[in-house]
Protein backbone atom coordinates (compact mmCIF):
# COMPACT_ATOMS: atom_id res chain seq x y z
CA UNK A 1 0.00 0.00 0.00
CA UNK A 2 1.24 3.21 -0.91
CA UNK A 3 1.35 5.68 2.05
CA UNK A 4 2.42 9.24 2.46
CA UNK A 5 5.66 8.25 3.98
CA UNK A 6 6.59 6.32 1.13
CA UNK A 7 6.11 9.40 -1.12
CA UNK A 8 8.74 11.25 1.49
CA UNK A 9 11.11 8.61 1.12
CA UNK A 10 10.87 7.89 -2.84
CA UNK A 11 10.70 11.40 -3.49
CA UNK A 12 13.01 13.30 -0.75
CA UNK A 13 12.80 16.27 -2.95
CA UNK A 14 9.97 17.22 -1.86
CA UNK A 15 11.22 17.86 1.62
CA UNK A 16 12.87 20.77 -0.14
CA UNK A 17 9.96 22.51 -0.48
CA UNK A 18 10.01 24.87 2.50
CA UNK A 19 6.54 25.65 2.57
CA UNK A 20 4.87 22.62 4.76
CA UNK A 21 1.38 22.89 3.70
CA UNK A 22 2.30 22.97 0.10
CA UNK A 23 5.04 20.13 0.67
CA UNK A 24 1.76 18.16 2.10
CA UNK A 25 -0.18 18.92 -0.75
CA UNK A 26 2.29 17.72 -3.70
CA UNK A 27 2.47 14.51 -1.25
CA UNK A 28 -1.24 14.17 -1.61
CA UNK A 29 -1.15 15.14 -5.20
CA UNK A 30 1.46 12.57 -6.32
CA UNK A 31 -0.55 10.28 -4.35
CA UNK A 32 -3.72 10.75 -6.04
CA UNK A 33 -2.58 10.31 -9.18
CA UNK A 34 -0.38 6.76 -8.66
CA UNK A 35 -3.73 5.91 -7.04
CA UNK A 36 -6.02 6.81 -9.78
CA UNK A 37 -3.67 5.16 -12.38
CA UNK A 38 -3.92 1.83 -10.32
CA UNK A 39 -0.24 1.74 -9.45
CA UNK A 40 -0.35 -0.77 -6.82
CA UNK A 41 3.74 -0.15 -5.77
CA UNK A 42 5.57 2.90 -6.05
CA UNK A 43 8.45 -0.05 -6.96
CA UNK A 44 5.82 -0.74 -9.71
CA UNK A 45 6.48 2.43 -11.19
CA UNK A 46 10.16 3.28 -10.30
CA UNK A 47 10.94 0.10 -12.56
CA UNK A 48 8.91 2.11 -15.63
CA UNK A 49 10.85 3.40 -17.96
CA UNK A 50 10.18 7.23 -18.64
CA UNK A 51 10.54 6.59 -22.80
CA UNK A 52 8.24 4.25 -24.21
CA UNK A 53 10.39 3.39 -27.40
CA UNK A 54 12.67 0.77 -24.87
CA UNK A 55 15.59 3.09 -25.13
CA UNK A 56 17.46 2.96 -21.66
CA UNK A 57 17.08 5.99 -19.48
CA UNK A 58 15.21 6.66 -15.87
CA UNK A 59 12.73 5.66 -14.51
CA UNK A 60 9.40 7.66 -14.33
CA UNK A 61 10.20 8.92 -10.63
CA UNK A 62 13.83 9.41 -11.12
CA UNK A 63 12.58 11.33 -14.25
CA UNK A 64 11.10 13.95 -11.87
CA UNK A 65 13.46 13.72 -9.39
CA UNK A 66 16.06 15.14 -12.02
CA UNK A 67 13.51 17.84 -13.52
CA UNK A 68 13.44 19.30 -10.11
CA UNK A 69 16.76 18.67 -9.30
CA UNK A 70 17.62 20.77 -12.59
CA UNK A 71 15.37 23.48 -12.11
CA UNK A 72 16.18 24.27 -8.46
CA UNK A 73 20.08 24.28 -9.34
CA UNK A 74 19.10 26.93 -12.25
CA UNK A 75 16.74 29.04 -9.99
CA UNK A 76 19.80 28.87 -7.41
CA UNK A 77 21.79 29.75 -9.90
CA UNK A 78 20.09 32.54 -11.43
CA UNK A 79 17.79 33.82 -8.33
CA UNK A 80 19.92 37.28 -7.76
CA UNK A 81 19.31 38.27 -11.46
CA UNK A 82 15.77 36.66 -12.07
CA UNK A 83 14.47 38.53 -8.51
CA UNK A 84 15.60 41.72 -10.00
CA UNK A 85 13.01 41.47 -13.00
CA UNK A 86 10.44 39.41 -11.20
CA UNK A 87 10.02 37.91 -7.94
CA UNK A 88 10.51 33.78 -8.62
CA UNK A 89 9.48 30.96 -5.67
CA UNK A 90 11.54 27.77 -5.76
CA UNK A 91 9.29 26.18 -3.78
CA UNK A 92 6.46 26.73 -6.56
CA UNK A 93 8.87 25.21 -8.78
CA UNK A 94 9.53 22.46 -7.14
CA UNK A 95 6.46 21.58 -6.43
CA UNK A 96 5.34 22.07 -10.44
CA UNK A 97 8.71 20.09 -10.92
CA UNK A 98 7.68 17.09 -8.84
CA UNK A 99 4.10 16.81 -10.36
CA UNK A 100 5.21 17.45 -13.72
CA UNK A 101 4.24 13.75 -14.53
CA UNK A 102 0.99 13.03 -12.88
CA UNK A 103 -1.16 12.96 -15.42
CA UNK A 104 0.72 10.58 -17.59
CA UNK A 105 1.01 8.12 -14.47
CA UNK A 106 -3.13 8.34 -14.62
CA UNK A 107 -3.37 8.12 -18.70
CA UNK A 108 -1.08 5.74 -18.89
CA UNK A 109 -0.99 3.73 -15.57
CA UNK A 110 -1.69 -0.20 -15.04
CA UNK A 111 -5.65 0.53 -14.42
CA UNK A 112 -6.19 4.20 -15.24
CA UNK A 113 -9.77 5.03 -14.66
CA UNK A 114 -12.66 4.73 -17.05
CA UNK A 115 -12.06 7.60 -19.91
CA UNK A 116 -9.01 8.43 -18.40
CA UNK A 117 -7.97 9.10 -22.23
CA UNK A 118 -10.50 12.05 -22.15
CA UNK A 119 -7.97 14.61 -20.74
CA UNK A 120 -4.27 14.86 -21.71
CA UNK A 121 -1.95 14.33 -19.31
CA UNK A 122 -1.46 18.48 -18.59
CA UNK A 123 -5.89 18.85 -17.77
CA UNK A 124 -5.14 15.66 -15.26
CA UNK A 125 -2.21 17.19 -13.57
CA UNK A 126 -4.11 20.61 -13.68
CA UNK A 127 -7.34 18.94 -12.24
CA UNK A 128 -5.60 16.93 -9.92
CA UNK A 129 -3.59 19.93 -8.61
CA UNK A 130 -5.89 22.17 -7.97
CA UNK A 131 -8.35 19.43 -6.44
CA UNK A 132 -5.29 18.84 -3.77
CA UNK A 133 -5.15 22.49 -2.96
CA UNK A 134 -1.74 23.85 -4.46
CA UNK A 135 -1.53 26.96 -5.51
CA UNK A 136 -3.15 28.68 -8.90
CA UNK A 137 0.44 29.14 -10.11
CA UNK A 138 1.37 25.70 -9.22
CA UNK A 139 -2.25 24.39 -11.12
CA UNK A 140 -1.10 26.70 -14.06
CA UNK A 141 2.48 25.94 -14.96
CA UNK A 142 0.96 22.27 -14.69
CA UNK A 143 -1.88 22.98 -17.41
CA UNK A 144 1.06 25.14 -19.19
CA UNK A 145 4.16 22.78 -19.35
CA UNK A 146 3.86 21.17 -22.41
CA UNK A 147 2.76 23.96 -25.20
CA UNK A 148 1.20 21.38 -27.31
CA UNK A 149 -1.27 20.09 -24.97
CA UNK A 150 -1.70 24.12 -23.00
CA UNK A 151 -5.19 25.19 -23.17
CA UNK A 152 -3.57 28.51 -24.51
CA UNK A 153 -1.51 27.26 -26.65
CA UNK A 154 1.59 29.22 -27.77
CA UNK A 155 -0.04 32.07 -26.55
CA UNK A 156 0.34 30.83 -22.32
CA UNK A 157 1.91 33.73 -20.02
CA UNK A 158 5.29 32.78 -19.61
CA UNK A 159 5.73 32.95 -15.34
CA UNK A 160 9.48 32.68 -14.31
CA UNK A 161 8.53 29.21 -12.98
CA UNK A 162 7.25 27.82 -15.92
CA UNK A 163 10.22 29.19 -17.32
CA UNK A 164 12.56 26.99 -14.91
CA UNK A 165 10.50 23.70 -14.84
CA UNK A 166 9.68 23.94 -18.54
CA UNK A 167 13.37 24.54 -19.29
CA UNK A 168 14.58 21.30 -17.48
CA UNK A 169 11.47 19.15 -18.61
CA UNK A 170 11.98 19.55 -22.02
CA UNK A 171 15.98 19.52 -21.69
CA UNK A 172 15.91 16.34 -19.91
CA UNK A 173 13.53 15.04 -22.15
CA UNK A 174 15.65 15.83 -25.06
CA UNK A 175 18.51 14.11 -23.59
CA UNK A 176 16.92 11.34 -23.64
CA UNK A 177 15.46 10.81 -26.51
CA UNK A 178 18.75 11.69 -28.80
Amino acid sequence: MMTRDIVFRKVPELNDITHAEMREKCADTLLEALRLGGWSSFEMLEETPYLENGKPGPGRIEFIREVAALAADEYDELIEWIDEMAPCDRDTILAAALLSDIGVYVTKGPRPPENADLYNKTEWAGYLAQKNGLPGKVVYILLTLDPVMAPEGSKAVLVNELRFVRSSYFTLLSALIS
